[in-house]
């Protein structure tokens, strides 16, 4: 297998918020397997001051300078895993960061587009589920046009970190918004995140990829 190199890394430690040595495994292998060069290339962009890192828990969480302090960690985590998860599933997809978005009244984690669709991605710790859900998807409902004008025609993901049921019963659900529990979410094998069918689009469980790409 080709050396991975460093800038690879780096690069990705600009597309998220945090990340774990998981997360970058995954990125550049496919795997979470351990891989002694993801290891070896962390800790050496640590000693060299282009990542940061935090202990959480057990776990190693790697975040870039840029950021003045990691913030909430948990939110952080659901952001990356989200990226990774579809990315993996679709290389071919174009990944647009949260700043493009800034000044259209709503601004998700992420976005990426598939051919002429675009994929909006937010995630909602229990916290933002109970306080500022309802009010996310009110606002998509006015500002989601705005967004469409520039990228295409959009839907907006919502994986919350609920139960599934909680998931389910959740009103209203218009055409353009699909749902998810972040449990469900993670027990995709990775590469699968596109063609499986955990998305909640109205009532109806449903995959994303014909949605996407027709």
């Amino acid at each position: 297998m080709p050396i991975i190199p460093a800038r690879i890394y780096e690069k990705f430690s600009q597309l998220v918020p945090c990340a774990s040595s998981q997360h970058y495994r995954e990125w550049v292998t496919g795997s979470a397997e351990r891989h002694e060069r993801t290891e070896r290339v962390l800790r050496r962009l640590v000693a060299k001051g282009k990542l940061k890192v935090v202990k959480y828990g057990v776990a190693n969480i790697y975040y870039a300078p840029k950021y003045d302090q990691i913030g909430n960690i948990d939110h952080g985590l659901g952001v990356t895993e989200g990226l990774v998860r579809f990315w993996r599933s679709d290389q071919r997809g174009e990944i647009i960061p949260s700043r493009h978005f800034r000044g259209m009244g709503s601004v998700p984690e992420w976005g990426m587009k598939f051919g002429d669709q675009l994929l909006l991605y937010e995630f909602c710790t229990k916290d933002n589920y109970y306080a500022r859900l309802r009010k996310k998807v009110n606002a998509y409902d006015v500002n989601l046009a705005k967004i469409e004008a520039k990228f295409g025609k959009g839907y907006v993901l919502f994986v919350c970190d609920v139960r599934r049921d909680y998931i389910r019963h959740f009103q209203p659900k218009p055409d353009w918004a699909v749902f998810t529990d972040y449990e469900t979410f993670k027990s995709v094998p990775i590469g699968n995140q596109l063609t499986t069918d955990i998305y909640f689009w109205k009532d109806e469980e449903r995959a994303l990829r014909h949605e996407l790409t027709g």
